[in-house]
C-alpha cells in the first residue's frame, strides 16, 4: 500500500555593556505591555541562543543541536518528524511503497534554492549520493535506511530501493543532516558549505561568525504559503546558562532553546517569560570502550552501573525534570520500549564483580567531560562520588566543547555523552550501538545484537519486530555498553510576546517557520 500525505543585532560585548542599563530600564518603567496573541503576524526580528558551538554550515556535517537549527533555518529535505515522530512533508507531497523496498517520493513542484534554480529529483539523488558516499563523512550515511539505489524519473519523481524490506524508510529520510543541496554545488564547489548558504528552507544566510552568531533573513520564495513571518532570525551562540538567562530576563533575547534547570526559579518568577516542559528520550551516558581494557571486562561495566545511584543523579543533574532511567536507551515514547525491571544500586554486588575482574580498590579511572550541556559535569561528580564508595577513585577531566569533539569524542575510552532521542528505535541502535553504527563510541560490536537489529529492519510484522526490539534493549541492559542513568525532560524558555513555539521531543526540529511575534 502506498502511504498519501496532504499537501536590532545583538553581541556578546554589546549584551555586557547593556546589562547594567537595561536592568536599571526595568526597574524604572517595567516591563513593556503585550499584546495577545492572536493570528499570526509577519515581521520582527527572534533571537534564540543556543550552548553549542556550530563547527560548520554544511548541513551534511552536523552533529549537534546548534548546527541543526542552522540547517533546519536554510535548508529543506524530504520529509520532516511531526511532534509525535510521525514522518509529515517537507519538499516531498506524498510517499509509498508496494513492499518496503521499492519506494516512490513525489516532490513539490516550483520549489527554488537561493540562487533561484528549481529544486528537481536530480538534486536529491545528488544529495543523497553525496551522504552515502563514506569520503562525506556524513553522520546521515548509516542513518538515512539501508539505500542500495536513489535515482529520479522525470523532474518530480525519486526512486529509492533499499537493501532489504525497510519500513522505517521515511522516519530515517528525517534525519538532520538530510537536507537538499543543488547539485551542481555538491559536484563544483562543495567546500564553500561550510561557510555559505544555498538551501530552499525558510531563511537565508545574511552573516555568519563563527563562535558567535548566525544572522538569517527571510527567504520570499519560500514554498510554504504565507512562512516564514518572521522577517530575521539570530542564532546567538551563549554557552553561559547565567548569561543566557539574563539576556532573556532583560529582554535582550527572546527565547532560550535548551533552559537551564538551575535557572528556572528565575525565569518562573517573572510574568513576562513562558516555560515549556515536555518528556523526552534524550539522555545523558557513561560511555565504556569496551574494546580496551578495563572495559572489555562486562563485570567491570556492571558494578559501575551498580553503584550508581540514579535517584541522586535525577535530583542532582536535572532536579528532577526528567525520570529514572535503565541503561536503556529507548524511552517509554518509543512504539516498542521494552520495560525492564529496574537496575538499583548494588555496592555490594558492584564490589563483588570489581573484585572479580581483579580491579584493585584505589584503581583511578580517567572520566573526560565537556564543559556543555553543564549536565555532563554534575553527572560525572555523581559518579565519581558513587564509585568512590567501591574502592574506585574516578578522576574528572574537564575539556572544552570544542576540544571534546576534535579529541576525546569516539576516541578516549571513558566519557560523558549526551544524545538527543531518535526517530525510532532502529535510528538509535544505527547511531550508537551496532558494529557499523554512525558514531559506535564505546565499539561493543556484539555480532548478536547486530543480528537482532537487522531482523527487527526487515521483518515487517509489528508483532515480530517488537519481539527482536525487545531483545535488543535487554542485551544493551545487560551488558551495559554504557550507563543510561535518566532521561532528560525538555525545558524551553521565551518572552511572552513569542508565539508558536513547539518542541519536538526528537529535539532537531524547531519549525521556526511557524513562530511570530507581537
Amino acid at each position: 500500500m502506498y502511504r498519501n500525505f496532504p499537501e536590532a543585532f545583538f553581541t556578546r560585548r554589546n549584551f555586557l555593556k547593556g546589562m547594567a542599563a537595561s536592568s536599571a530600564i526595568l526597574a524604572i518603567n517595567g516591563a513593556p505591555s503585550l499584546l495577545y496573541a492572536g493570528q499570526p503576524k509577519r515581521g520582527g526580528t527572534l533571537r534564540v541562543s543556543v550552548s553549542r558551538e556550530l563547527k560548520t554550515l554544511n548541513p551534511l556535517r552536523h552533529v549537534n543541536l546548534s548546527e541543526y537549527m542552522q540547517g533546519e533555518l536554510m535548508y529543506s529535505g524530504l520529509v520532516k518528524l511531526s511532534k509525535d515522530l510521525q514522518p509529515v512533508p517537507d519538499v516531498a507531497v506524498k510517499w509509498g511503497s508496494p513492499d518496503a523496498v521499492n519506494w516512490t517520493f513525489e516532490l513539490r513542484k516550483g520549489v527554488r534554492f537561493q540562487n533561484g534554480k528549481e529544486l528537481t529529483a536530480d538534486d536529491v539523488v545528488a544529495t543523497i549520493t553525496k551522504i552515502l558516499d563514506p569520503a562525506t563523512a556524513s553522520p546521515g550515511r548509516k542513518n538515512i535506511g539501508p539505500i542500495k539505489e536513489v535515482k529520479a524519473e522525470g523532474k518530480y519523481i525519486v526512486k529509492i530501493i533499499t537493501q532489504y524490506p525497510f519500513s522505517f524508510l521515511p522516519q530515517s529520510l528525517a534525519y538532520p543532516c538530510m537536507k537538499i543541496i543543488p547539485a551542481d554545488v555538491l559536484a563544483g564547489s562543495y567546500d564553500t558549505l561550510a561557510t555559505k548558504g544555498y538551501g530552499s528552507g525558510p531563511f537565508k544566510l545574511r552573516e555568519y561568525v563563527p563562535g558567535t552568531h548566525v544572522i538569517l533573513e527571510r527567504n520570499p520564495d519560500y514554498f510554504d504559503g504565507d512562512k516564514p513571518y518572521l522577517n530575521e532570525v539570530q542564532m546567538l551562540i551563549l554557552p553561559d546558562s547565567v548569561a543566557e538567562t539574563n539576556a532573556l530576563l532583560t529582554g535582550q533575547i527572546d527565547w532560550v532553546v535548551e533552559a537551564n534547570v538551575n535557572q528556572l526559579s528565575r525565569l518562573q518568577k517573572d510574568a513576562n517569560i513562558k516555560l515549556d516542559r515536555i518528556g523526552t528520550g534524550q539522555f545523558p551516558t557513561i560511555n565504556f570502550g569496551c574494546d580496551s581494557r578495563p572495559f572489555d571486562d562486562v563485570r567491570v561495566r556492571k558494578a559501575l552501573s551498580l553503584c550508581l545511584d540514579r535517584q541522586m543523579a535525577l535530583d542532582m543533574c536535572l532536579e528532577g525534570y526528567g525520570r529514572i532511567a535503565n541503561d536503556n536507551p529507548i524511552s517509554p515514547e518509543y512504539q516498542f520500549y521494552h520495560a525492564i525491571p529496574q537496575r538499583k544500586q548494588d555496592l555490594e554486588t558492584a564490589a563483588r564483580l570489581l573484585k572479580e575482574a581483579g580491579i584493585k580498590k584505589g584503581t583511578t579511572l580517567p572520566l573526560y567531560i565537556a564543559a556543555t550541556p553543564a549536565v555532563r559535569g554534575k553527572l560525572g561528580v555523581v559518579m565519581q562520588q558513587c564509585a568512590a564508595q567501591v574502592g574506585v577513585n574516578i578522576k574528572l577531566q574537564h575539556v572544552d566543547y570544542s576540544t571534546f569533539l576534535d579529541q576525546i569524542w569516539k576516541k578516549a575510552n571513558f566519557y560523558v555523552g549526551w544524545y538527543n532521542m531518535q526517530s525510532c528505535e532502529d535510528a538509535m541502535f544505527h547511531l550508537l550501538y551496532t558494529s557499523d553504527a554512525s558514531w559506535n563510541e564505546m565499539r561493543w560490536n556484539n555480532k548478536t545484537f547486530d543480528a537482532h537489529v537487522l531482523a527487527a529492519r526487515q521483518e515487517l510484522d509489528p508483532v515480530k519486530q517488537r519481539a527482536e526490539f525487545a531483545a535488543c534493549q535487554q542485551m544493551i541492559h545487560d551488558e551495559v555498553p554504557n550507563i543510561i542513568p535518566f532521561y532528560n525532560d525538555f525545558v524551553t524558555a521565551y518572552r511572552s510576546n513569542v508565539n508558536g513555539v513547539v518542541r519536538n521531543p526528537r529535539n532537531t526540529f524547531f519549525t521556526i517557520e511557524n513562530i511570530w511575534m507581537n
